[in-house]
């Protein structure tokens, strides 16, 4: 028997952490004229390990849904390949967590393995809406490709730090999680 409490408060949450990557999304962001740097992804990945894979692809979808209606550009209207990156933030470090122990190493992994993947997505979009100009497309990669190896250690240090020491462990949803790695936060 599934106990409907527990989904409630996971969604709950979900909510939550959809909430933050949608705002981050808006208004912590800094972009130029050439590439974005967004952490949005910090709390779709965190969804994803703390509440498990489908709720974190669940948060990825609510986000980029959502920020698409309110986006004052209009560029990312519907479901793109952009919703897929979004929710593979969530999916992805929620099955590694599934079924590897949470440490140091798991955590870089993980969050390697997510961003580059994403990246690859989000290329592969930005590839189809610039094709008649892919020049250009390929001018940027390199400013995008620094973005990223910049974003790895950021995200991996800023992801530990908050499943650590900022009191997850204390509300009950998450709490299997952190018995399960036996982590003592």
């Amino acid at each position: 028997m599934i106990n409907t409490t527990i989904i409630t408060r996971k969604i709950v949450f979900g909510a939550i952490f959809a909430s933050i990557a949608i705002i981050m999304k808006l208004f912590i962001t800094y972009e130029t004229q050439f590439f974005a740097v967004r952490f949005f992804e910090i709390p779709i990945m965190i969804a994803g390990i703390l509440i498990g894979p489908l709720y974190g692809g669940l948060v990825g979808l609510v986000t980029d849904l959502v920020y698409s209606m309110i986006n004052i550009r209009g560029l990312n209207v519907g479901f793109n390949l952009f919703t897929l990156e979004a929710m593979i933030y969530g999916i992805l470090p929620g099955v590694i967590f599934t079924f590897a122990r949470y440490n140091k190493i798991n955590i870089i992994l993980s969050i390697v393995f997510t961003l580059i993947i994403a990246f690859i997505i989000s290329s592969t979009q930005l590839y189809i809406w610039q094709y008649p100009q892919t020049a250009s497309f390929f001018a940027l990669l390199p400013y995008r490709l620094v973005v990223m190896v910049i974003k790895i250690p950021l995200e991996v240090i800023l992801i530990h730090y908050l499943i650590l020491n900022k009191g997850f462990s204390s509300i009950k949803v998450f709490s299997d999680f952190y018995e399960r790695h036996n982590i003592k936060a």
